[in-house]
This record gives structure tokens, sequence and C-alpha cells, in this order.
């Protein structure tokens, strides 16, 4: 995919594999003045049957939300899902937008956004050891 300049940032940014350009994006540009809830996708193949993303969501008055992923590449099943954690006594209170619901303490600031994406551009394994996270089963989902 081919990068697209932070002037014509819409709704999904694609920063490739620029820490620098994906750094600017979440500790320096201003999400509030994006109008849309902006949002991103990182995917990387971590094992000859397993592929891992990143999804990066920004809801205004609330910060980044953080899935990290493993899909089962043959069955095409996902194997392990985490979700970042900013406060984890509002686990149980959670926000809808856009036929989209998740709980308020998912939502972090964007340094660790930034922690999370950068992990993921130099290959860590697994979710960012510099992030707190939660499996999507230990969620007591609204549904």
């Amino acid at each position: 995919m081919e990068s697209v300049p932070l002037s014509e940032f819409r709704v999904l940014y694609d920063g490739g594999r620029d820490a620098a350009a994906w750094r600017t994006w979440l500790l320096t540009d201003n999400p509030g003045r994006w109008g849309s809830a902006p949002g991103a996708a990182l995917t990387r193949q971590t094992a000859a049957d397993e592929q891992e993303s990143l999804v990066i969501d920004y809801w205004r008055g609330l910060g980044w939300l953080l899935q990290w992923s493993a899909l089962d590449a043959g069955s095409n099943r996902t194997r392990w899902c985490r979700f970042s954690v900013a406060d984890r006594a509002r686990l149980d209170r959670f926000e809808e937008r856009d036929d989209l619901t998740y709980p308020v303490g998912c939502f972090v600031g964007p340094e660790s956004a930034w922690w999370a994406v950068e992990d993921f551009l130099v290959g860590k394994p697994g979710p960012s050891s510099r992030v707190s996270w939660i499996d999507d089963r230990e969620i007591r989902w609204p549904f």
C-alpha cells in the first residue's frame, strides 16, 4: 500500500513501515482536526500459519483504542485478541459509536499507542510489553 501524506489523511492512515511517520501521526499531529474517526491497521506474518494485526482507532474525547490479535492463516480464525488497557476500573463502562462498542477503560493516550506501534514495527512478538492488555474473553461485553 502506498503511504498517504498526513495532510491527505481522512479515515485510514497508512504510514507503511516508516516509524518516524507513525510517531508523528500519533504524538504530534492533532487528531481533533481530522473530523472523522481516524484509524489504522498494521499486519505482519509471524509464522507460516499466523498473521498478527494491530488496529489503532482514535475516538474523540477518549483517546486511542488498540486491538492486537493473531489470526490462523489456514482456518482464518482468531487465535487470540487483546485490547489495550488504561484504566481497569472502567472496563465495565462502555461507549458506543457508529455501531462499535468498546470499554472506556481500553482507551489509552498517544504515548502508549506509539509504544505499541513501535514494538509492532520492529517485530517484537505478541502485544507490546510497554502497554497493559486484556484478553477479549475477559471483558464483560454488554451483548
